[in-house]
């Protein structure tokens, strides 16, 4: 975990923004993990993200989430547990618009994620303050197998404008 961890800041150092995060504008949302192959029930997801650079066509992402804790299951680990992540990606909007791919640290590993360092893309759109993303979580088949955490959130944006 702590190659994670230090991996992880160190990839977040590179798209460090180049402005202070009064101007950053914070989305704060929460939705509902689906299509988990009947192996887990469905559960909520909190996240925050922090966009910077909002100004431009490729924003950067800050992001820190919990996809809440599972009934127990005997056939996967850790599914009672809260799984909680932490990242940094690039955003690109245009009109309504979101794709984005970012990296993402977990805090434990289970058959749904089995690694510490996972991609994240999402795609959605904004309509004004109102934020709606569909997001997956996986290390994309680079190291174990593993199905990945597919979730939708509703977010409120709002600046941080001084």
């Amino acid at each position: 975990m702590r190659k994670t961890l230090f991996w992880t800041v160190v990839l977040s150092v590179l798209f460090m923004p180049n402005q202070d995060l009064w101007g950053a504008d914070i989305e704060v949302g929460g939705g509902y993990t689906f299509n988990r192959y009947k192996s887990l029930h469905n559960t909520g997801v909190a996240n925050i993200n922090i966009m910077t650079q909002e100004e431009s066509k490729f924003p950067t992402e800050w992001s820190l989430g919990f996809i809440l804790a599972q009934d127990k299951n005997t056939d996967y680990k850790h599914n009672d547990e809260s799984t909680a992540w932490i990242g940094v990606g690039k955003r690109f909007r245009w009109k309504y618009l979101i794709l984005g791919l970012g990296l993402v640290a977990v805090n434990q590993t289970s058959q749904r994620m089995s690694s510490h360092l996972n991609f994240k893309p999402e795609a959605g759109f904004q309509l004004g303050p109102v934020v709606m993303l569909f997001q997956h979580i996986s290390n994309t088949g680079l190291y174990g197998d593993n199905d990945g955490e597919n979730f939708f959130t509703l977010s409120y944006s709002f600046s941080l404008d001084n």
